[in-house]
């Protein structure tokens, strides 16, 4: 059943209806996207980049409602934040069965009738492809991450090749009735289409868009980024290399260890700073620090609400990821003028193209990252030149504000389609 805010959500959706169907009106909200994720939260980039995204669109023909499968962060008022309907697909609980979230999200569709679901990460996605072809709604399908390359086992012991070739299975089933796709970067839609047989066709590239208002309402004084400095290591003088991301496998977080250790042999002013809620990884790296005996050479943050002042603070920033589907933190790195190392792997070493926006080192080299970090430390005129060419970059290729356009002119060719087919079969 529908709680009181499902229903007045619901009421306000068929009320903007009646309203076009009675008038006339064409130019007014007449089509209605369901967004479907596993979870929001001030942490994730797909959680982030819903909210962001919902914040920016313009396009008053289409209206907007929000449900999530897991629980969000507590206090916050996603419907004020948004401005959007937002439905707990599983009420006050925390978690259910997917077949319960399946079963909920049927009816949740049925009642709303939305002229399309718009589904991102696994378990939502899951859920939205078999619902959609019930209901015979449009679904759009976000591919945000590599989800069945090989790469995903290395350093994880909970990923395993024949955990993949279940997924795998379950993908090519379930994945034939989704409408069409949205993939994040050039490199996801590659892997979709060899992993899986995706039509290339069915996939749109629309890249992860970052907001360069809030990049720049981070900007701090001098004084400011000596006290946040003085704040995260001690020494408001030394060398800060800032680390921004889960602490998961995935994130490559050991090789960068490693590489500070590397540094400090040199650098006796070094310091890590990471950001980031743990995870798998978190009791090897804290292992590995102790190990290694650099515990007062490492700042493990956990989760920060004010990762662009630390972006600010920092003087170069790492982001050692083995795999991605864009890395949103990569993008507002290069947004907040901060030169960048990153492996020799894809997507990265396409978002930064090395000796220009950034250094592309070889993938899981512990020595050759230390090196690129000394040679940006001992560098400025280097550490100029890339910081400002990848704060181009990002203006030209990632603001919020045209990444949300993209997306939203994907909603209505999709909607448009849709409705004139529909016209055509009289369903």
């Amino acid at each position: 059943m529908l709680g009181p805010s499902d229903t007045g959500a619901l009421v306000q959706n068929e009320t903007i209806r009646h309203a076009v169907e009675s008038t006339g009106m064409t130019a007014v909200i007449q089509k209605l996207v369901l967004h479907v994720i596993n979870s929001l939260g001030i942490s994730g980039g797909a959680e982030q980049q819903l909210v962001t995204n919902l914040e920016m669109f313009k396009d008053p023909t289409i209206q907007h409602h929000v449900t999530y499968l897991y629980g969000g962060d507590p206090g916050i008022s996603w419907e004020s934040r948004m401005r959007v309907p937002v439905t707990p697909l599983n009420g006050s609980r925390e978690t259910a069965p997917l077949l319960t979230s399946g079963v909920r999200l049927n009816r949740l569709v049925r009642d709303l009738r939305p002229d399309l679901i718009h589904c991102s990460l696994l378990d939502a996605s899951l859920i939205s492809r078999v619902v959609g072809w019930l209901t015979g709604t449009p679904v759009l399908e976000s591919l945000v991450n590599i989800s069945h390359e090989s790469i995903r086992t290395v350093d994880s012991n909970a990923i395993k090749l024949w955990k993949l070739g279940i997924y795998r299975y379950l993908d090519r089933l379930t994945m034939r009735r989704v409408t069409a796709f949205h993939a994040l970067t050039e490199e996801v839609a590659r892997s979709w289409v060899e992993t899986i047989g995706l039509d290339r066709v069915r996939i749109t590239v629309i890249p992860r868009g970052v907001s360069l208002d809030l990049l720049n309402e981070a900007a701090l004084t001098p004084a400011e980024r000596e006290g946040l400095r003085r704040e995260l290591m001690g020494d408001p003088d030394g060398l800060l290399v800032l680390a921004v991301g889960r602490e998961e496998p995935q994130k490559g977080h050991r090789y960068l260890i490693e590489a500070v250790a590397r540094v400090a042999g040199s650098r006796g002013d070094a310091h890590l700073v990471m950001a980031g809620r743990p995870g798998s990884s978190s009791d090897a790296i804290g292992a590995q620090i102790s190990e290694l005996g650099i515990d007062d050479r490492v700042h493990r943050l956990g989760v920060r609400t004010d990762v662009f002042r630390l972006m600010r603070a920092a003087d170069l920033m790492v982001f050692p990821s083995l795999y991605e589907g864009l890395g949103v933190s990569l993008i507002e790195g290069m947004g907040s003028g901060l030169p960048i190392i990153v492996f020799n792997r894809a997507p990265m070493n396409q978002i930064i193209e090395h000796d220009r926006t950034g250094l592309v080192v070889p993938d899981r080299d512990p020595a050759a990252l230390a090196e690129a970090i000394l040679s940006l430390a001992t560098d400025p005129r280097l550490s100029s030149r890339l910081r400002n060419e990848a704060a181009r970059t990002v203006r030209a290729k990632y603001e919020i504000g045209n990444t949300a356009e993209q997306l939203e002119r994907l909603y209505r060719t999709i909607l448009d389609r849709e409705g004139s087919r529909t016209a055509r079969t009289g369903q």
